[in-house]
């Protein structure tokens, strides 16, 4: 259906004066705030009120220069949207069906319009029509809906071809029937001694069928339709001798406005461009409050063409479009979060009641919610966009938490809050649907229900989980060096993306040292520790992990000082909902203790003597005397296995030496005839030479014969790596003199 549907909002003033019931006086609508004198065409004049052409150009330009409320204007540029065949106005609007196609000319609507004005109280609504072309009689309807009436025009919808929403049905209230659905009826046929005619009806359920043939005023017209006010002739032309209270006008034939001027585009079918012959186009206008009453919360409208006069003929062409006077519209939008032991999810849920309309509506909402009752928590104009707080204008729910009421003003969106819990949630599936449902009913008169709209949010309660786990291996490098591999894996076991996935290790031993050199890979071929063909590397700190990836991982340290190492590995990341980091999660593996145990081993042997003297006893002159002279040869070996065994920390010393001679070894090792001391690394071996002379109390030796002297050479030892007490191992030489 192409049609172009245009309106606007003056004012959302709507404060109860606009849909009073009673009123000052009775405001005859052509003396009001618009022209009703059979053309469009604004004449100029300051002082004048308004015409379709001041409103249309406000539509067009953005300007303001109208007093209107609301003005809406549809256009159909083609022969396409029609009623089917047997459609009446005694039908529900449920029951209507439209289709492409064609209808007689004289019934082709072009364009439609209405406009709406409160004057001195009274809601007064003005309404016309351009047609085709004027060759035969007009019998048009102008239909106002108190709910949103449309078509549904989307072929995949199995309604297609229907229309949407439903008539309201008047009730009486005050004397009058009001806040139900109207129908103005004006009928130009153009026989000879034909005359104008002008009828009022509102849509009443209560009427079975026509209470006669010639019905008058309160009186059932026909089925569904009950008669307010008709007037016949003179009197149902504006500006006529009647009470003016409803009245139409065309812009008659040879009179002052044939042709007249067109402010929209428009052609008509005998060649006018922007001009509209006679009686192709037609206005009217109907005081609401006086005539019929009640708050005249309409939605929506229509212009139709009738194939009679008759209250029952069949429906021809149809322009609708949105005469929001009242209206609203309702959204919804919902998180979920689950806590901590997944026992539990809540779902927060806001949304928003836009009053699209002028008049206060009042709001009842519902909202079904899985697994709980919904709460609703808050109402309020969200001026600061962040939600309700104390910067916003709480919003007074005249109802229940789980079944509030709200008045919504006109032309104001009201924010409402609320929540509901999911206990023991399936956990396969954490997708959470609820509806609102929002009814909306007039503020005045009967309180009429406008109409009712529900709005569907669906949320994810993200459940980010990570695990990690960690191995460590010791093991013992250059015989003087503690390495710690650290290894394990990190799974995404939630049901989310994580992104930014990172490693922390903190030492737990005291020692600050963690390890700096962490890689980790994508375990896509086999989930082996190792990193096979074909794995991805993930950057740590930077990349991420799809629901059930799984990260293997490794990592070094070293130390010089301690063989034992503690730690706790942290997997962190942050989380995404909908492509948006959400928050963050982390997972701590179990603390570790990585403890290495090298061995060690030393050997030292004492001999007599030297190459050159091998039994190592000698004379010499000391002191002016002869003395006996003992010489040793010590060797202390570090006798590791070179990968398992220990670079040794070495002290040397002999119970009787004098002089302490270095014959070889290591540059780590330094003597002095105290012993000596320094580092002896695996396989390396020290060689010393050592020189006593025997204590005095040996005697003459040439009483002694043949004498022995015997002394201890001690090697105490300790890793470089385990420190701690120190391991000893020592060897006797006892040597003999004139053996």
């Amino acid at each position: 259906m192409k049609q172009i549907t245009l309106f606007r909002y003056i004012k959302a003033w709507l404060l109860a004066c606009f849909m009073c019931l009673a009123s000052f006086s009775a405001f005859a609508v052509h003396d009001g705030s618009f022209q009703l004198e059979g053309n469009a065409v604004d004449n100029g004049a300051a002082a004048e009120p308004d015409d379709w052409e001041t409103l249309y150009d406000d539509l067009i330009n953005g300007t303001n220069n109208g007093n209107d409320d609301v003005f809406s204007f549809v256009s159909e540029n083609a022969d396409i949207s029609i009623f089917g065949g047997g459609n009446k106005d005694i039908h529900d609007v449920s029951d209507w069906s439209w289709g492409d196609g064609s209808v007689p000319d004289k019934s082709d609507i072009r364009d439609a319009f209405a406009a709406a004005y409160n004057e001195n109280g009274d809601l007064t609504v003005y309404f016309g029509a351009d047609r085709f072309a004027n060759a035969g009689d007009t019998f048009l309807g102008f239909w106002f809906f108190v709910e949103e009436v449309g078509i549904i025009d989307d072929p995949q919808d199995p309604d297609f071809g229907q229309f949407s929403g439903n008539h309201t049905s008047a009730t009486f209230s005050n004397g009058k029937y009001s806040n139900g659905d109207v129908l103005v009826l004006v009928n130009f046929p153009q026989a000879n001694n034909a005359v104008p005619l002008i009828q009022v009806l509102v849509w009443d359920e209560t009427c079975p069928k026509a209470a006669s043939n010639n019905p008058g005023p309160l009186d059932c017209a026909a089925r569904n339709l009950r008669l307010i006010e008709g007037q016949s002739g003179a009197g149902a032309i504006c500006g006529g001798p009647g009470a003016d209270l409803a009245c139409a006008v065309s812009n008659d034939e040879n009179g002052p406005n044939d042709p007249t001027d067109s402010p929209w585009p428009y052609t008509s079918k005998d060649g006018f461009v922007n001009q509209f012959p006679y009686e192709t186009f037609f206005e009217g206008g109907i005081n609401i409050t006086e005539l019929v009453g009640g708050n005249g919360c309409f939605a929506s409208f229509m212009a139709e063409t009738r194939s009679s006069s008759s209250f029952t003929a069949q429906l021809k062409d149809f322009i609708t479009g949105a005469f929001p006077l009242c209206g609203f519209e309702v959204d919804k939008f919902c998180e979920a979060d689950i806590n901590g032991d997944d026992t539990e999810v809540t779902v927060s849920f806001a949304g928003n009641i836009d009053n699209t309309g002028v008049a206060s509506l009042s709001i009842d909402l519902t909202d079904t919610a899985p697994g709980g009752v919904a709460v609703f928590d808050a109402f309020c104009i969200d001026t600061g966009g962040d939600g309700c707080d104390g910067g916003d204008t709480a919003i007074t729910n005249t109802g229940t938490a789980g079944e509030p009421t709200v008045v919504v003003p006109g032309g104001t969106v009201v924010r409402y809050e609320g929540h509901y819990t999911v206990a023991n949630p399936d956990l396969s599936d954490l997708n959470f649907t609820d509806t609102v449902t929002a009814e909306a009913y007039s503020t005045t008169g009967g309180g009429a229900l406008i109409d009712t709209k529900q709005a569907i949010a669906d949320c994810f309660a993200a459940n980010p989980t990570i695990d990690v786990t960690k191995n460590c291996t010791a093991a013992l490098i250059n015989n003087d060096t503690y390495q710690a591999t650290l290894s394990g894996t990190v799974e995404n076991t939630g049901n989310v993306l994580l992104s930014s996935v990172d490693l922390a290790d903190v030492a737990t031993d005291g020692s600050g040292i963690t390890p700096n050199n962490f890689v980790a890979w994508y375990e896509s071929v086999a989930v082996n520790g190792i990193q096979d063909a074909g794995e991805a590397s993930l950057t740590l700190g930077s990349g991420t992990m799809a629901i059930g990836d799984l990260v293997a991982y490794t990592g070094s340290l070293t130390k010089t000082d301690d063989t034992n190492h503690s730690d706790t590995i942290t997997a962190s990341a942050d989380y995404l909902v909908d492509n948006v980091v959400d928050d963050s999660t982390s997972d701590t593996a179990s603390v570790l203790t990585c403890g290495l145990a090298p061995l060690r081993d030393l050997t030292i042997v004492k001999e007599c003597g030297t190459q050159a003297d091998p039994d190592g006893v000698a004379l010499i002159a000391h002191q002016g005397a002869l003395a006996v002279e003992v010489t040793n040869l010590i060797t202390v070996t570090n006798s590791g296995d070179t990968s398992d065994h220990e670079d040794l920390n070495v002290l040397l010393s002999d119970t009787l030496a004098e002089t302490v001679m270095k014959v070889s070894g290591p540059a780590g090792m330094s003597c002095t005839n105290a012993g000596c001391s320094g580092r002896l690394d695996v396989g390396e071996t020290l060689v010393i030479k050592t020189t006593y002379l025997p204590d005095a109390s040996l005697g003459p030796i040439v009483e002694q014969g043949t004498a022995t002297f015997t002394n201890t050479a001690t090697a105490a030892y300790s890793g470089v790596l385990t420190q701690g007490d120190p391991e000893d191992k020592s060897d006797s030489a006892t040597c003999e003199l004139c053996n």
